[in-house]
């Protein structure tokens, strides 16, 4: 059996010597560091680490030959460059401000997996964004001009469940989901007071008079006695399952119970990331072994997430409530939600309080934030930070286009022309256009090959695509019109000067930005192509 990494952190070994203690009735805790088995510790792993007392005043650096060894024993790459970045923004921050209190962390959820893992991922979240974008576009298309989160949301669990309650297999029509007497509403599976689960997994419809006598029990709680209700409930699933809805959620619906210890890993992050972060940056306070004060703290993301939209974090950036990743500015809100939930004790009972009221039905539930203008002073904050990006000095990749011109020396205002050939099948209409050197960028440079073109393309359907073959000849009795001259417009700094000729530029490399001695600003776009010709004659890129 290959279990994921960070699953074992005990050798087989340890795990030997530990199993006679476990299966006596001694609890892992007390194992790995309760006072009363020092003795035992000490005789059966006699090479152990050990409280050292040591303190540090900066993180130490991989170039350290203690620290070297440290890393080597670490089994996971990524793990070990999330390490090694978080090592310089901390030493920075301590440099800057000084040695803190208190650190509070929150590690992202793809650090630690593997490549595959992250690709699924990525992929899983470019899958919903496609989701939510045509739910977007369903609701405007139903006059909700200006779809919010939650109205995304219903869509999405609306079309999830086949336009049935779950519940009572009540047919969902628009407007008692969107309308302002709505007869449904959102409901979580798993109660949120009990599961600390928010996330669309634990999510469907439900008739809201039915979702107030739920309560805070779980579906098989709430049905179970009644046995033909639960069959006829398990019938509605199979007929939701078959109409897409996850297997998973399905299991959900129909679990006798939350497992145990489900509640505690949404609020307790544990992932190898995660605890590999926290003993490194515990290293900057004295090692006192289990009497240690807790001086790091890792946050899960789902509090954070959650603090971040009661407190209308969110909204800074973005008027609907989402999350805007496009902003990398975000970064800046999530410390915040970060270190008010790693900083107030009791964050996360209070957040099961609240959840908990709400299930009620026992008024609208209230969590303060931190203190009242937190949200204004955020947007405050917010506004004069400066997103700061890795300056890649590296140059690879495609320097120009594959295509070659030639420069005609003729000028069209600021434009110069350049030709090359190009095959009649990669044409497009605007190339044939009879007056196409006064108003296309690109047109055919024989205005009597463009004639014959045109109208052979008109004959065929009109698409430049489908047209060829067979292809027109020039005359009678002249050559098939295979290949031809195209004309393009273009600005001579937007173009490569090669050997062959000139090349449309690649990619670009950086954009250099300038303060000017007015007060204003101005920038210069800087090619991949220039960048090369830089380095070449040994000048910087950047």
């Amino acid at each position: 059996m290959k279990l994921p990494t960070g699953w074992e952190p005990y050798s087989t070994e340890a795990l030997r010597a530990m199993l006679p203690r476990l299966e006596a009735g001694e609890r892992f805790g007390a194992l790995v560091n309760g006072p009363h088995l020092e003795d035992w510790r000490n005789e059966t792993f006699p090479h152990r680490d050990r409280p050292t007392g040591k303190v540090l005043d900066r993180l130490p650096s991989p170039a350290d030959k203690e620290e070297g060894r440290r890393l080597s024993r670490l089994r996971n790459p990524t793990v070990a460059r999330t390490r090694n970045e978080l090592r310089k923004v901390v030493n920075n921050l301590i440099g800057a401000f000084g040695k803190p209190d208190m650190i509070c962390i929150e590690i992202a959820r793809e650090v630690g997996k593997s490549k595959r893992e992250r690709e699924e991922m990525t992929k899983g979240i470019r899958a919903r964004e496609c989701r939510r974008a045509a739910a977007r576009k369903a609701l405007i298309e139903r006059k909700i001009a200006h779809p919010s989160r939650d109205h995304i949301e219903r869509w999405m669990l609306w079309e999830e469940c086949g336009k049935r309650c779950p519940y009572t297999g009540d047919h969902i029509c628009f407007d008692d989901l969107f309308g302002r007497t709505g007869k449904f509403q959102v409901e979580h599976i798993w109660p949120r007071s009990r599961s600390h689960d928010n996330k669309f997994r634990n999510k469907t419809l439900c008739r809201i008079d039915k979702n107030i006598k739920k309560g805070n029990k779980i579906p098989y709680e709430y049905m179970h006695s009644d046995v033909d209700r639960w069959s006829a409930f398990k019938e509605r699933l199979d007929r939701m399952r078959a109409g897409g809805m996850p297997p998973g959620k399905i299991r959900r619906f129909l679990a006798a119970e939350i497992p145990d210890g489900f509640a505690a890993r949404q609020l307790n992050d544990t992932s190898y990331a995660a605890r590999e972060a926290v003993a490194f940056l515990k290293r900057l306070w004295p090692d006192l072994g289990p009497e240690t004060p807790v001086t790091v703290r890792a946050v899960p993301a789902p509090v954070v997430a959650q603090l971040r939209k009661l407190w209308t974090l969110n909204n800074i950036l973005a008027d609907d409530g989402e999350k805007t990743r496009a902003d990398h500015r975000h970064h800046a809100i999530d410390a915040l939600a970060v270190a008010c939930a790693g900083a107030q004790p009791g964050m996360t009972q209070r957040l099961s309080r609240y959840w908990q009221q709400e299930e009620s039905g026992a008024g609208k539930p209230h969590l303060p934030p931190p203190w009242k203008s937190i949200r204004a002073d955020a947007t405050n904050a917010v506004a004069d930070v400066v997103v700061s990006h890795r300056v890649r000095k590296k140059v690879s990749g495609a320097l120009h286009k594959k295509t070659y011109y030639r420069d005609t020396g003729e000028k069209r205002g600021d434009y110069r022309l350049f030709v090359t050939r190009k095959k009649v099948e990669d044409l497009k209409k605007a190339h044939l256009a009879e007056f196409a050197e006064e108003k296309a960028r690109e047109f055919v440079r024989d205005k009597q090959v463009r004639k014959i073109l045109r109208e052979w393309v008109e004959s065929r359907g009109g698409d430049p695509k489908k047209a060829f073959p067979p292809y027109p000849k020039r005359g009678r009795k002249g050559p098939e019109i295979r290949k031809v001259r195209v004309v393009m417009k273009r600005m001579v700094n937007v173009m490569a000067r090669v050997a062959a000729g000139y090349a449309e530029l690649g990619n670009n490399h950086h954009i250099a930005i300038f303060r000017l001695p007015n007060g204003g600003t101005a920038f210069e776009v800087v090619s991949l192509f220039k960048a090369s010709r830089c380095v070449a004659r040994g000048a910087p890129a950047v």
